[in-house]
């Protein structure tokens, strides 16, 4: 997912991505999910959760991921 301008980060983010985002994001850095979810202040069972049900992150965690 590329984002060309700022203005549509903001709204992406206000939205929220979903959480499949966070695993993605994981997986191509090689950071450790537990690791990520540290930085996050998110524990990985709320991210496996959200996954699970479906749910897109918070406007503060979706601009996390989306930078």
């Amino acid at each position: 997912m590329i984002v060309s301008d700022r203005i549509s980060l903001v709204f992406l983010a206000l939205k929220g991505v979903p959480a499949t985002r966070f695993f993605e994001i994981a997986d191509l850095t090689g950071y450790k999910r537990e690791h990520l979810a540290e930085v996050f202040d998110t524990s990985l069972k709320t991210f496996q959760r959200y996954e699970r049900e479906k749910k897109s992150l918070n406007p503060q965690d979706s601009e996390k991921v989306l930078k």
